[in-house]
């Protein structure tokens, strides 16, 4: 479980710092945002790190902080190298289109450009 104390830490954290923390936990990778690394989780398969209670815990509060935008965003920045203009044209076009598996429509009455 998840203390307070990490909890806090994570929700005071910059969206820029949950995004790294997003795109190492979507590689299995550990982020030290969250204190220490469930004991043998660098010897699991990405498997059984996907089952890990605390992973999931993690990743799900991460996921919480962050919208499908972001994460999309932080993604192609981050883990894929493209600029943010190059991310950006292809939400636009095509991306958002694909959030949630297509079932969002192309731009939500939430969606604002950035």
């Amino acid at each position: 479980m998840i203390s307070e104390e990490i909890r806090k830490r994570v929700e005071a954290s910059s969206k820029d710092r949950l995004g790294e923390a997003y795109r190492r936990l979507n590689c299995f990778a550990w982020d030290p945002i969250f204190g220490e690394a469930p004991e043998g989780f660098f010897t699991m398969t990405d498997k059984e790190k996907y089952q890990d209670p605390y992973f999931r815990e993690v990743y799900d509060l991460i996921s919480e902080l962050l919208s499908e935008k972001e994460k999309s965003m932080y993604w192609w920045t981050m883990a894929l190298g493209k600029t943010y203009e190059e991310w950006k044209n292809w939400w636009e076009t095509e991306g958002c289109r694909f959030a949630y598996y297509g079932i969002l429509p192309k731009k939500g009455p939430e969606e604002k450009d950035e």
